[in-house]
């Protein structure tokens, strides 16, 4: 890893002679070097620094290209939305096979999208979502109620409603599973329980540049969604031994709080339109909303009340995501928010991407625009010292600040909502989110009992329910 005095990263360094005051030599972009130990070595001529000779994931290597793009276009075509174009990435650009690293794994993960844009194919659709949403309101989970993959999807709720019905209210289930292929990991990312930093980092393990983006918007990682695969490459995925199936959960009170702090009080978002100003207390009556029924209506509020498929992924039950309540056995790993960092830690070396990848993500620690900006390169780090975050959710690792000071990195969610339970949660109010909650909760307070800070799902499965016999 080289560094100039000005902060510039270059790819590799090859010592000339033996000794650490040696003479370097640049290696071209991307050509391997096989180093045999770490080696710390010093080049007055050009003011280069190198801490070790280490090959870095792509996402890190030197920004030799500032355009932006049109994922895959194979030419500099920009979209026209600057929050959909992939930047400093060239292969984005030139390649049209990106992110997709060969043509086998185009096929397996191939989806028509411009079938889904046709009025022909996408009114039935959305008519036949609504209508089995509808008609198939959420029941108490039963666990371990189906024990063959083959027999999933109790629901009859389609897989694919969230390519027609879009990421929020009605789209289904299944919507939040994303996809690391080279990991062969399928990750149920549910809202506010840490999907945005996961899109950024699945973009890291596809050689994103500008991983520190905006990711939901972003055209390489909507290849990798579960929901909007075929039937056939669905269906390998939950029956492969090869592949494992993740997920994290959190305290459901701080999440359904952190939910009303990020999305709805004060908000000015347009698909909240007839929520304007509710305190705490109107949206947990909101939610907590008997009459609430599961309908297409384009006139009214864009979420709507009461438990159905309807309401807001950010608020929706965990156990209403990626198949929970009916595949809980069937997920090899189960998280807790509350151990971020060292459950990720597990599951990455699990699935062999940690070494390859997790040790060596980099955040900015006071980079308070992650969330608003399209176009963010990855960090500029100083020599010599490490005044970001470094390692993925690793946010208790002590690092060195600019002042040459060590202190814990930290974290705190961007609401902060475990520090502010007591501010709005009345006993009363908990009660009922407890209540509302119920299937969320069994699964928590099994969870909270793990000192490793996560469980496989058998486990939990087998926990709640001692019958629980999984093939």
């Amino acid at each position: 890893l080289v560094r100039s005095a000005e902060g510039a990263l270059y790819d590799y360094a090859v010592p000339t002679s033996s000794n650490n005051e040696a003479a370097l030599r640049l290696l071209p972009h991307k050509q391997q070097v096989i180093v045999s130990s770490p080696v710390v070595i010093t080049a007055t001529d050009d003011a280069l620094t190198t801490e070790k000779a280490l090959l870095l994931p792509q996402a890190l290597q030197p920004i030799t290209y500032n355009y932006c793009c049109k994922m895959g276009s194979g030419t500099l075509q920009p979209t026209g939305n600057r929050c959909k174009d992939i930047c400093f990435t060239e292969e984005a650009c030139t390649n049209e096979l990106h992110p997709f690293s060969s043509e086998e794994e185009k096929v397996f993960f191939y989806q028509s999208r411009v079938k889904w844009k046709t009025p022909k194919w996408r009114r039935p659709s959305i008519d036949e979502c609504v209508r089995i949403m509808s008609d198939n309101p959420p029941q108490p989970a039963r666990w371990c109620q189906q024990q063959q993959v083959q027999d999933i999807n109790v629901t009859n709720i389609p897989m694919g409603c969230s390519m027609v019905m879009g990421m929020g209210g009605m789209s289904g289930p299944f919507d939040r599973t994303i996809l690391f292929p080279e990991g062969k990991l399928a990750f149920c990312g549910i809202p506010k329980v840490g999907i945005s930093t996961w899109l950024q980092f699945q973009r890291f393990t596809l050689g994103a540049k500008d991983y520190q983006s905006d990711p939901h918007n972003k055209d390489d990682i909507r290849n990798f969604r579960f929901d909007r695969l075929s039937d056939m490459s669905r269906r390998h995925i939950l029956e492969s031994d090869e592949w494992t199936k993740a997920v994290f959960l959190r305290n459901p009170a701080e999440r359904f709080l952190s939910a009303y702090l990020d999305k709805v009080q004060n908000s000015e978002l347009t698909w909240l339109r007839g929520m304007p100003n509710m305190t705490f207390t109107d949206f947990v009556n909101f939610v907590d909303n008997h009459n609430g029924t599961c309908q297409e209506d384009r006139t009214g509020p864009l979420t709507q009340g009461g438990m159905t498929w309807c309401m807001d992924p950010h608020w929706r039950p965990q156990t209403w995501s990626c198949g929970l309540w009916e595949l809980l056995p069937h997920f090899d790993f189960v998280g807790s928010l509350d151990n971020a960092d060292r459950a990720t830690r597990a599951l990455l070396k699990k699935v062999d991407l940690w070494d390859s990848y997790g040790k060596h993500y980099v955040t900015s620690k006071d980079n308070e625009v992650e969330h608003k900006a399209c176009k963010m390169p990855p960090p500029r780090r100083t020599v010599g010292l490490n005044p970001e975050h470094q390692g993925f959710l690793q946010y208790h690792v002590p690092i060195t600040n600019a002042t040459g000071t060590t202190r814990l990195y930290g974290h705190k969610h961007k609401k902060n909502s475990s520090g502010k339970m007591k501010k709005y949660y009345t006993e009363e109010l908990l009660k009922k989110v407890e209540r509302l909650y119920a299937d969320d909760y069994k699964l928590w307070n099994v969870l909270s009992k793990s000192k490793e800070g996560w469980l496989s799902g058998k486990k939990i499965a087998a926990m709640l329910n001692p019958t629980c016999v999984v093939d």
